[in-house]
Formats: structure tokens, C-alpha cells, sequence
């Protein structure tokens, strides 16, 4: 095993072990029945957010992050955090990944910090030509934050976002800056360095996840079924293998689609505790000599190693 899947493994016996991440632990009968949490939950989705005049955040007040190129979405990554979550799934890159991704928040932050960076405090003068090309972009940076309060620190990163901005990025201006608009003051014209903007818009969203097809803490687990060749089994002691379980890391992007039928090599289900928590499903399929596809709730985004797919199988049927 190469280091960085020795690394991979030591990391998802953490997350696994972890279990759900709770700020105060609450007694059974205060807690807010699945009715109210799904309203609290709605609730925040519409919640208005402010548009700031003058936008100043830190990354670790981030919640998140949209970049749309010429109408094509890049990325978006959202701090969405359900009750009964681990905190490695609190976050969810819902593009490229539909929402099934591991986010790894170190790298993150790191992103999120070229975003902090960020100066909106350059005003200019522009003509009509500038202002139309801007009505007309295609290409935004959309981000939900904390507004940067320098007598209250702690409001700085709280778990809400208090602000929001679009920013509409237009043509260049001949000496190294863009042309941008902010939404809650579209006639006011900034111009952002064509480096900084560039840098951010190059982030590859492989690099910001961890290299996990899933993570479900065990404590939400009630049950664990396979299904090989047609047969689907009933784990008996799936605790026992649960690490194995979710330990074929990803090898690679899926970059185009298998050619001919798929053969499903491997069906993971796992039953939660509660029926607010949504059923995992994890599938492997045959895609060649070396690798196999990998598809969580649906999404299919990811390559594995088959030999690991291979190996789980054994476990699995040995169990």
C-alpha cells in the first residue's frame, strides 16, 4: 500500500470512529421532532441574506462558494449541516459532484483563502460599453459569508452565513484587472485583478475532496445488505468489517462512460437508525481491465481500482 493510501485508510478509520459531530448533547424528550427539524431546515434555505456594499469576510466564515463560467457551473460548495451528519458531511459539492462528494476542508480552506483576498474597494469610471459588456456576462462568483466584524471576532465564523454577494465579471481592462459588478450595487464598477480572479476560477474540485466514495457513521447504521451476482446477503456483522466497507478509495475522474452494458459488480445498502437519514447506496461497476466505476445515491463521478473492489467482495462474502 503507497503512502497515500495508507494516509487515505488512517483518515477514514478517523471519520468512521468519529461518529456524528454535536455541539451539546440533548436529552431525548427536547429534542424537535423530524416535522420541525425539516421546517428549521427550510427555513435557513430561504433565509434572506444581506448584500453588502462593502463585502469583507475570512475564509473560515466562507459558507459558500459558486463559480459559474460563461453559464456553465464549476463548482458550488455549500456548509449545509443535518443533525444526524458526521461533520465531514456537513459541507456538499453539489457541483461537479451532485452533493455525494467528501469535502477535504483543509484544501478548502485553503481555496477559501484566495477568496478572503479579495479587495472590493477599487472603484472606477467606466463607459457605456464596459456596462453593457457587464449586463450581458455570463460568468459570476457567487459566495454566502459572514460579514467581517472586527469588534465581534467570533461573528465572523458563525454557522450562518449573515451576507451574500454576486459578482459579475465583465471584460478586461488592458493593465491586468477585470471589470466587476457587485449585485446589490450594479452601477458601481470595480476592477479585480485578472491573477487573483483567474486563480480562483483554475481550482480543479478533485483537489478539494477527499478521495472517499462515502462516509456514514456507524452509530446511524442499522443494517448492511450486499448484492453479487443477482444475490443480495444480509451482514451479520457488518461491524466487524465496517471500515473495509467504505475503504476502496478513488483512484480517478470518471471521465467518459463505460463503453457497452455496465456489469454491477458490488451493491452496498446501508439502512440508517432513524427515517429522516436518507438509505446509502453504494454500486461498483466493471469499467476495465483496471478500474471499476463507483456510484453513491446515484451519482456517478468516480474511478477505483477493481483489484480493491475485487478484495471487498471476498470480505464481504466471507462474513
Amino acid at each position: 500500500m503507497n503512502k497515500y493510501k495508507c494516509m487515505g485508510m488512517l483518515l477514514l478509520i478517523s471519520i468512521l470512529a468519529g461518529g456524528c459531530q454535536k455541539a451539546e448533547p440533548v436529552a431525548e424528550e427536547t429534542k424537535a421532532p423530524v416535522q420541525e427539524i425539516a421546517k428549521e431546515e427550510e427555513k435557513a434555505s430561504t433565509r434572506e441574506l444581506k448584500e453588502e456594499p462593502e463585502p469583507k469576510f475570512i475564509a473560515e466564515g466562507i459558507r459558500r462558494v459558486k463559480l459559474t463560467k460563461d453559464s456553465e457551473v464549476l463548482l458550488d460548495i455549500a456548509y449545509e449541516p443535518k443533525e444526524y451528519e458526521s461533520s465531514y458531511e456537513y459541507w456538499k459539492v453539489k457541483a461537479p459532484y451532485g452533493g455525494e462528494a467528501v469535502l477535504d476542508t483543509e484544501a478548502a480552506l485553503k481555496f477559501y483563502g484566495q477568496l478572503a483576498q479579495l479587495s472590493f474597494t477599487q472603484v472606477t469610471e467606466v463607459g457605456a460599453e464596459v456596462k453593457e459588456n457587464l449586463a450581458s456576462s455570463k460568468t459570476y462568483l457567487e459566495l454566502e459569508f459572514c460579514q467581517l466584524d472586527e469588534s465581534d471576532e467570533s461573528s465572523s465564523y458563525k454557522a450562518e452565513a449573515s451576507s451574500r454577494l454576486t459578482l459579475t465579471i465583465g471584460e478586461e481592462d488592458g493593465a491586468g484587472n477585470y471589470y466587476t459588478t457587485l449585485s446589490g450595487d450594479p452601477e458601481r464598477v470595480y476592477l479585480i485583478s485578472v491573477d487573483a480572479l483567474e486563480q480562483i476560477f483554475a481550482v480543479k474540485p478533485y483537489d478539494l475532496i477527499l478521495k472517499i466514495s462515502a462516509v456514514c457513521p456507524m452509530e446511524t447504521v442499522s443494517a448492511v445488505e450486499t448484492k453479487v451476482a443477482g444475490k443480495s446477503k444480509k451482514l451479520e456483522n457488518y461491524q466487524e468489517i465496517y471500515t473495509d466497507l467504505f475503504g476502496v478509495l478513488i483512484a480517478g475522474e470518471l471521465k467518459e462512460p463505460a463503453k457497452g452494458e455496465k456489469e454491477e459488480l458490488l451493491t452496498l445498502t446501508f439502512a440508517r437508525t432513524a427515517p429522516e437519514m436518507e438509505k446509502l447506496t453504494i454500486t461498483y461497476y466493471d469499467y476495465d481491465k483496471e478500474y471499476a466505476s463507483v456510484k453513491v445515491k446515484g451519482e456517478e463521478h468516480f474511478l477505483v481500482e477493481k483489484a480493491e473492489v475485487e478484495n471487498l467482495i471476498k470480505i464481504t462474502q466471507d462474513n
